[in-house]
C-alpha cells in the first residue's frame, strides 16, 4: 500500500491482549549485539530490506487470523518511508541473540537461522538509512554506536516503552529510503508488485508465475531469491524450498523437487498452457521443467494435449527427432518435420511413431488396378490366381493388384477385411506368384513366421494338391 500521510501515529502504544510478559518485568534501556560494522560486507540495504520482508512474510505465515499491512509514506524531504506491520506479534528479548528464533522446522517460514532481523538493522544502517521497532507498547532505537567494551563499532538497541496509542503488533519502519531503493524493492516482493491474476498459477506447492519479468526467477513466500540455476519458461513462487543461510541460494535438490511438484498439479489440473509446454519440450533444453515435464507425459496422463498441439501447429506432418530419421521418412514418401528428441518420442507414444508410420506407408499401395488396365500376360495371371485360390474359400471379389511404395513388399493379406494384395510386377512370374498367395493367405492364421502361419501354410498346400492333383 502506498501513503503519502506524514503523521507519525506509532510513537505510543497502549496495552495489548495477547500474552505478552508484564512491562515491570521486562527491562529497558541499551541492549548491545556484538556484531561489527563490517560484518557480511557483501550485503546492502536493499538485503537489509529483503530481510525485513522475509520475517514481515513469516509473521503473516504464522498469524493468519491477522492481516499484515504494509505501507510506504513519503515525507516532507521526499524520501520514502517503509512500514512493515504484522499484527499479533510480540518479539521477546531473547530473539535478539544470534539464533535466537522459533521458527526452526516450520515450512511455512522462510527464515530458521535467528539472524535476519539483526542483519538487517546492520544493512539497513550502513546503508545510511534509519530504522525503528515498535514492539506492542516498545519502542526500539536503533543504532550503531562504539562499543569500549569491544573496542569497535556494535549494533545497539535502545528499548523504551510507550505509553498510549495502537497496541498489539510489532512493525518495523526504515525511514530515508530513495526512490531508487522503493523501485528495487518492488522487483523484489511480489506483495509490493503483485502479478496480474491470468499471469499466476496457484498449486499446492505455490505458485508459477507466467509474465516475462518473472521468467527464470525463484521467490519463496514472495521474495525475490534469485535466479534459477537452469533455463526456465516460468518463474516459481514456492512456499517449501530451503534456502542457505544468505538466503540467496536454494537447496538445490529441494529446489527441483518443488519445481516438479508445481508443474506435476499444474499439469494434473490442466492449468498449463499447452503452448508452453510444447515449447519448453520442441526446444531439446535439458532443464527441471523438461525432464518433469517428459516424465508426466510418459506417464500417459495428459499426453492429448501435447499431440493436439502439433496437430495444431503441424497438421499430418510426422514427428522425426533426427536427420536419419527424416532421410527415411522422405525416402518413404512420408512428409515430416524435425523436432527435438524428446518431443518425437513423446509423440510416439501415441501412435505418432516414425517406425510405425513407415511401416504401414510401405504397405498402402500407391495404384489399384483395374483387370482391363493389365496386359494380356497379367491378366491370364489373374484368372490364375483366383483359380488357385477359389478352393480355399476365399471372396474373389477381395482379390487386388496394386503397386506398392517399397518395391521389396509382394503382397499383404487384411485379416479384418479378407483383402489380399498382390503386387503387379509378381504376376510376371507364376511361381512366385503362387507362393505369395499362399504366403499372404496364410497370415489369416497368424504373424510373419509365427507357428501358426507356417502350420496354415501347409493346410494351404495339402488342400490345393488335394483339389488339383488327380
Amino acid at each position: 500500500m502506498h501513503d503519502t500521510n506524514d503523521d507519525d501515529d506509532d510513537n505510543v502504544v497502549g496495552a495489548g491482549a495477547y500474552n505478552t510478559p508484564e512491562a515491570s518485568d521486562r527491562k529497558y534501556g541499551k541492549f548491545i549485539l556484538p556484531i561489527q560494522f563490517r560484518y557480511v560486507p557483501e550485503w546492502n540495504g536493499l538485503d537489509g530490506l529483503r530481510e525485513f520482508l522475509t520475517n514481515w512474510q513469516d509473521g503473516k505465515a504464522r498469524h493468519s487470523q491477522h492481516e499484515g499491512s504494509m505501507s510506504f509514506t513519503k515525507s516532507t524531504k521526499g524520501e520514502w518511508v517503509l512500514k512493515l506491520r504484522n499484527p499479533g506479534v510480540y518479539v521477546t528479548r531473547d530473539k535478539l541473540t544470534f539464533g535466537g528464533t522459533d521458527k526452526q522446522g516450520r515450512d511455512d517460514q522462510i527464515g530458521h537461522f535467528g539472524e535476519g532481523m539483526k542483519l538487517g538493522f546492520m544493512c539497513v544502517l550502513r546503508a545510511g538509512w534509519t530504522v525503528r521497532v515498535v514492539n506492542h507498547d516498545e519502542i526500539w532505537k536503533i543504532v550503531m554506536e562504539h562499543s569500549r567494551e569491544f573496542g569497535t563499532e556494535v549494533l545497539a538497541i535502545h528499548i523504551s516503552r510507550r505509553q498510549t496509542g495502537p497496541a498489539g503488533f510489532f512493525e518495523v519502519q526504515v525511514s530515508g529510503l530513495p526512490e531508487m531503493a522503493l523501485d528495487e524493492l518492488k522487483k523484489r516482493s511480489l506483495a509490493l508488485a503483485p502479478p496480474p491474476p491470468e499471469e499466476v498459477l496457484t498449486v499446492p506447492a505455490g505458485e508459477i508465475l507466467l509474465s516475462d519479468r518473472h521468467k527464470g526467477f525463484l521467490y519463496v513466500h514472495g521474495i525475490l531469491i534469485c535466479a534459477l540455476p537452469e533455463p526456465s519458461s516460468f518463474g516459481y513462487n514456492l512456499n517449501g524450498v530451503k534456502l542457505d543461510r544468505s538466503r540467496r541460494l536454494a537447496d538445490p535438490w529441494d529446489l527441483k523437487y518443488e519445481v516438479r511438484q508445481a508443474l506435476d498439479a499444474a499439469l494434473l489440473r490442466n492449468l498449463l498452457p499447452g503452448p508452453r509446454i510444447f515449447d519448453i519440450l520442441a526446444s531439446d533444453m535439458v532443464s527441471m521443467e523438461s525432464l518433469a515435464l517428459q516424465d508426466m507425459f510418459c506417464k500417459g496422463s495428459v499426453t492429448a494435449a501435447l499431440r493436439a498441439e502439433w496437430e495444431a501447429r503441424y497438421g499430418g506432418l510426422i514427428p522425426v527427432g533426427n536427420m536419419k530419421d527424416s532421410i527415411a521418412a522422405t525416402g518413404l514418401g512420408i512428409k515430416s518435420r524435425t523436432t527435438s528428441p524428446v518431443l518425437a518420442k513423446l509423440l510416439g507414444i501415441e501412435g505418432l511413431d516414425l517406425k510405425i508410420q513407415a511401416k504401414e506407408a510401405r504397405l498402402q499401395a500407391k495404384r489399384l488396378w483395374g483387370f482391363e488396365e493389365l496386359s494380356t500376360v497379367d491378366q491370364a495371371s489373374v484368372l490364375w490366381a483366383l483359380r488357385v485360390i477359389e478352393p480355399l474359400g476365399l471372396d474373389l471379389g477381395k482379390f487386388q493388384v496394386v503397386d506398392f511404395p517399397d518395391e521389396a513388399v509382394q503382397g499383404t493379406y487384411n485379416s479384418g477385411t479378407g483383402v489380399i494384395r498382390i503386387a503387379q510386377r509378381v504376376l510376371q512370374d507364376r511361381e512366385l506368384l503362387g507362393v505369395v498367395l499362399v504366403h499372404e493367405i496364410a497370415h489369416r492364421a497368424g504373424a510373419d513366421g509365427s507357428t501358426e502361419h507356417l502350420q496354415e501354410i501347409q493346410a494351404i498346400a495339402g488342400k490345393l494338391l488335394a483339389h488339383f492333383v488327380v
